[in-house]
């Protein structure tokens, strides 16, 4: 028997994904299939059912809906999967033959960005590691904000683990070592070999110089570079889109901060306790009173880096006083900062183009807030007002915004209702007729029996001829000329005129 040609389509993406779990778009549903289907039925306990698929056997099948797919996939990846999402390329009712399908994203530990599989107060990184004899490169990067930074390492044999205990990446890469396995194994981080030939690393170095310019990356040291296109190589090959919003290297140096080795983070309990490694009892979880996913994210930052510089503690300490000492901008700040989300990551989904319409909702509401933060941190000093200066409301986004997108906006693009009655008239043009289509059909129905004369005249429709004009023989003698034939049936004729073209395709089109 032959494989029918769907089938056959999803053998050949899944041999170009051997090593992830492959979700296949199939309508409404990401289906499963074979051994991906089994393994996904008994992981999150899902029905495996069969699929006729020209083989002697029923192919063993489970299947998600599309709308929930994060959620599903969330849970694989803490089950140390990878997951290969596969998605309808054209639209099934335009495709003539088989939906065009291919792999638009790799979802891993280390490149979440979904909301639905993220921690809000806490980042999650992806770190590459390159050695070279004693001393290492290192680079790593959230993707959901887009923050990257690079650094390097000397005696990375016994500086390894306590760099990775300060960064906690969800995914390391390197070539294949014991050493690091171990230091994966012990501190629960999915480890990926690299297997970039050397013969190839001039290329890595160029990715960096086409990503973030000859000057940032001149400034890096080979071990460093050859990481940071090491991450960037796979952040490609994982994204499969442009990675716009990761546009500046932010240079790691040790040396800025005081270093903490493993035993010191875990036993002053940092960010986690030491029994039980919850956040509830640690030092973070006391200090912690941030309100926004960006600011306990930062403070997280902070705990775990710091620094040594003493002008650079000092006008940090100087901010704190500030605030202590004026209770009343510090409430006014706190206030400002509940209409705040986390915009961070929402602009990072935007430049990967993965954005619904509520987070455009999110950002304007938030950009409503800047403009009365801004005013609040100019008349604070030091490191408050400087912030401030960085500050840009963008007041010509949140208009556009709050103009456009409706209140009542769908999570789902295609389920549409998006944009607001008056911002676009020839929307609004369409939004009418695929309302209220059938009252226009009515009344010229209506219209053309008064200026014809012909009672019995009727518009009705089919999927072959679309809409129509019917009349009866008994009353051709009173068919206008302006009228068109379509079709003549043995006691009647079917016509159409200019203006039942033109309502026939903003009716159907309007959808």
């Amino acid at each position: 028997m032959a494989l029918s040609s769907m089938m056959r389509q999803y053998l050949d993406i899944k041999e170009k994904h051997k090593n992830e779990i492959l979700m296949f778009r199939v309508g409404d549903f990401y289906e499963m299939f074979f051994d991906d289907a089994i393994t996904v039925s008994r992981e999150l306990e899902l029905t495996l059912t069969g699929k006729d698929c020209g083989l002697e056997e029923r192919a063993p099948m489970c299947g998600v809906p599309y709308h929930a797919v994060d959620v599903y996939v969330a849970r694989l990846i803490e089950k140390g999967y990878r997951v290969a999402i596969c998605d309808q390329l054209t639209d099934p009712a335009e495709s003539k033959g088989l939906v065009e399908r291919d792999v638009t994203r790799i979802v891993t530990a280390g490149t979440l960005t979904s909301p639905d599989m993220l921690t809000d107060r806490e980042p999650n990184y992806l770190l590459a590691v390159h050695v070279k004899g004693k001393d290492a490169g290192i680079a790593y990067c959230d993707v959901s904000t887009g923050e990257f930074y690079a650094g390097e390492l000397k005696q990375w044999e016994t500086a390894l683990s306590d760099e990775t205990a300060r960064i906690a990446p969800k995914e390391l890469i390197a070539r294949d070592d014991e050493s690091i396995r171990e230091i994966c194994r012990r501190q629960e981080i999915a480890f990926t070999p690299e297997e970039t030939p050397e013969d190839t690393y001039a290329g890595l170095g160029r990715l960096v110089k086409a990503q973030f310019g000859a000057d940032q990356a001149g400034r890096l040291p080979k071990t460093v570079l050859i990481a940071a296109g090491m991450l960037l190589s796979y952040l490609n090959e994982t994204q499969k889109t442009a990675l716009c919003h990761i546009n500046e290297i932010r240079e790691y140096r040790i040396s800025k901060f005081m270093v903490l080795d493993q035993g010191a983070i875990t036993n002053l309990e940092l960010v986690k306790t030491a029994r039980g490694g919850t956040r509830k009892g640690s030092l973070l979880g006391v200090i912690d009173k941030t309100l926004s996913a960006m600011g306990a994210r930062q403070l997280k930052s902070w705990t775990e880096q710091p620094l040594l510089d003493e002008n650079e503690i000092g006008r940090r300490l100087d901010s704190v006083e500030r605030l202590a000492l004026e209770p009343m901008l510090l409430e006014d700040l706190r206030d400002a900062f509940r209409g705040v989300t986390d915009i961070e990551r929402l602009l990072s989904r935007i430049a990967i183009s993965n954005v619904n319409p509520r987070d455009c909702l999110s950002l304007a509401s938030t950009l409503k807030s800047v403009p009365g933060i801004k005013s609040l941190l100019l008349s604070a000093a030091g490191l408050l007002g400087e912030a401030a200066q960085n500050l840009d409301p963008i007041e010509d986004i949140a208009q556009l915004i709050q103009t456009s997108i409706s209140e009542d906006a769908p999570v789902q693009i295609k389920d549409g209702g998006i944009f607001k009655k008056g911002f676009n008239p020839r929307l609004d043009e369409y939004r009418e007729a695929s309302l209220d289509g059938k009252n226009w059909i009515a009344r010229l129905e209506q219209r053309e029996r008064e200026e014809t004369g012909i009672k019995n005249l009727k518009i009705a429709y089919n999927r072959l001829f679309g809409y129509y004009i019917e009349v009866t023989k008994s009353f051709y003698d009173l068919v206008p000329m302006r009228y068109v034939r379509k079709q003549t049936l043995a006691n009647c004729e079917r016509f159409t005129t200019q203006e039942l073209k033109e309502l026939e395709n903003t009716i159907l089109g309007a959808q």
